[in-house]
This record gives structure tokens, C-alpha cells and sequence, in this order.
């Protein structure tokens, strides 16, 4: 993919983790094989371990494993990684 399909992909994919935030909600197995892009947006799979959070410390905390699981996904050097983690 090109250096601009991965920043689009990045974005789309933040979106995604902002409205998992804002319903309080982990999916808790966030990996590359668990996500589709279509090329507009993302679409998760094995949302069977999704969990929606009530108590916001318990969230947080489910909420920034979610992220640190997704990040693993990619070396720290990878542009697709960078552009995530800025967005983070």
C-alpha cells in the first residue's frame, strides 16, 4: 500500500478505536488478522470477547491494552505503526 492508503487506513482505524472508547467498549484480541480495510473503512472480526465497560477505570485500562495489542502488530519502525500511534 501506498505511504497515503496507510495514513487513510491509520485514520479509519482510530475512528474505529475512538467509537469503541466512546461506548466504553474492548474488543480484546485487537490484532491485523482480526481487522479489515476495504480501502474506506475498517471492519473488525472475532468481536466474540467484546466487553463493554461500565466502571471508566476498569475501561481505561482494557481500553489501553486494546491499543498496546494492536500496536504490537507492527515493527516500531513501520510508517503504518507511526501514523497509529500519533493518532493514539
Amino acid at each position: 500500500p501506498s505511504l497515503q492508503e496507510q495514513k487513510s487506513c491509520a485514520q479509519a482505524l482510530a475512528k474505529m478505536m475512538l467509537a469503541l472508547k466512546k461506548g466504553s467498549c474492548e474488543h480484546g484480541d485487537l490484532k491485523s488478522t482480526n481487522i479489515i480495510w476495504n480501502g474506506k473503512e475498517v471492519y473488525l472480526l472475532d468481536t466474540d470477547a467484546v466487553k463493554i465497560y461500565k466502571t471508566p477505570s476498569k475501561f481505561q485500562r482494557a481500553h489501553e491494552a486494546d491499543w498496546k495489542r494492536l500496536l504490537r502488530n507492527w515493527d516500531e519502525a513501520n510508517y503504518f505503526r507511526q501514523q497509529l500511534a500519533v493518532l493514539k
